[in-house]
């Protein structure tokens, strides 16, 4: 506390020299006005840097109406209101002060600090209407539409955007579209957005879908919040009946998972064809099995991101679930989301050798062979091979030849040189990627061993 300080510091000096006057202790008068003002603006300061935003300028305020009214607290009061994103207090201010023609050192620090404030509150805006955009795009996806947030071009300075967000999350959880909810949050986290209300949020959500280990982490965080004591307490009581709430989600996750489906199904006006009634009494097992042919159905149907919507609750509600994992990598293959379903296969290819694991490899294989395939277009062929290569490499995978990387090896060994009977040519084309491998490894041998021993002489 600066004032604190300074009579700490006060008392210290003095105690050198003690009080001789007999009338009482020595009283130190108060501090002039340009002292008061000063050290207003700086306990506000220290208020800011711990982002008190509204006590930094209650402190301002104080010494206002303290009868100590100046064009320097006001500039301060205008900063930590713009800081606060109160930008129409800020700008009123600031305006005022621009226009006093006795005071030119104030009135161009205000006019100055107005066009910056201006141009701040005009970036936030468009950054807030870019994250609109894509929550709107987000929301989509799942054949929904956000109600409670405004359009990007209609969305305005007044909105609220951390709250609308939070009621769009709560509405897709209710409304049993739990992935949906964590996404929109996710999104606004990524975009810049500190909240611990969104984790709270995030938190009930992750309940709602049998998540409850990443609940808890996420709520005892909260509970330690200084300065947040309704939000702290909130948490506490959660983790209180965390038992119990996984206790009722298991005894009821069928049923819940039935839900889910019904609840995407009535968003793409489709008609399920082999799940039962979210009210029946089927087990589990049958139930996880429903689900695959449900989602077959609607992959069949074209209807791909529903499709992916079966499959994310059915995994999040069936363990060990690698058909559904499986079909997913192949879902978001169609949809053009190759980062993610490579994702979906190195889960399966990362354990046990099954019929899953040789399918999520020969995906794998295909997809990176379209890619090198494409590359021999602009490239030569020699490095749309070593792309091929590397990249199975990247993934700790054995590159193996396929059939579906013959026009790239035909370039290589030239289509004069080509036999022509159908099994002499696939061994030729065997061969040719094998002795390409071999002398890329050879290579690649050759360049690390260079570089270790270059290393280690340094």
């Amino acid at each position: 506390m600066p004032f604190q300080k300074f009579f700490a510091r006060f008392r210290l000096h003095h105690s050198r020299y003690p009080n001789t006057r007999k009338g009482g202790p020595f009283r130190l008068l108060p501090p002039s006005r340009d002292e008061a003002i000063r050290l207003a603006i700086k306990r506000s300061e220290d208020a800011a840097n711990k982002h008190k935003w509204k006590a930094a300028v209650d402190i301002i305020d104080e010494e206002i109406n303290n009868g100590r009214n100046s064009n320097k607290l006001l500039l301060q009061k205008a900063f930590l209101l713009s800081q606060d994103h109160k930008f129409k207090q800020s700008h009123a201010i600031l305006k005022k002060l621009s226009k006093d023609k006795e005071d030119k050192n104030s009135s161009e620090a205000a006019l100055k600090a107005l066009k910056t404030s201006q141009l701040i509150q005009s970036q936030i805006l468009d950054s807030r209407r870019i994250l609109a955009s894509e929550l709107h795009s987000i929301a989509a996806r799942y054949n929904r539409k956000l109600i409670n947030l405004a359009e990007p071009d209609k969305l305005d300075w007044e909105t609220d955007i951390v709250q609308v967000t939070i009621e769009e999350s709560s509405k897709a959880r209710n409304e049993y579209i739990p992935k949906l909810s964590i996404e929109l949050l996710d999104q606004a986290i990524n975009a810049g957005l500190q909240s611990p209300k969104f984790l709270h949020e995030k938190a009930l959500t992750l309940c709602a879908i049998g998540c409850f280990e990443d609940a808890e982490k996420i709520w005892k965080q909260i509970a330690n919040l200084k300065n947040k004591e309704k939000l702290s307490n909130s948490a506490k009581e959660r983790l209180q009946t965390l038992d119990a709430k996984k206790e009722n989600y298991l005894s009821n996750r069928t049923k819940l998972f039935n839900k889910r489906i019904q609840s995407h199904a009535k968003d793409y006006h489709w008609k399920i064809q082999h799940l039962p009634n979210p009210q029946s009494e089927n087990s589990n097992v049958k139930t996880k099995q429903l689900a695959i042919e449900e989602a077959k159905a609607a992959f069949e149907s074209g209807e791909f991101n529903l499709c992916l919507h079966i499959l994310d609750a059915s995994l999040d509600c069936f363990l060990n679930n690698r058909q559904a994992l499986l079909l997913k990598g192949e879902t978001l293959a169609r949809l053009n989301r190759i980062e993610e379903a490579f994702c979906a296969w190195k889960e399966l290819i990362k354990t046990k050798d099954d019929k899953y694991h040789r399918k999520a490899l020969a995906h794998i294989t295909s997809q990176i062979a379209k890619e090198a395939m494409s590359k021999s277009e602009d490239d030569t062929c020699k490095s749309a091979l070593t792309f091929f290569i590397e990249e199975h490499l990247k993934l700790d995978l054995n590159p193996k030849y396929s059939n579906e990387i013959d026009n790239i090896l035909t370039e290589i060994i030239g289509n004069e040189h080509l036999l022509t009977e159908s099994s002499l040519k696939e061994h030729q084309l065997k061969l040719a990627f094998n002795e390409n491998l071999i002398t890329y490894l050879e290579e690649k041998l050759h360049r690390d061993t260079q570089n270790n021993l270059n290393g280690s002489s340094e």
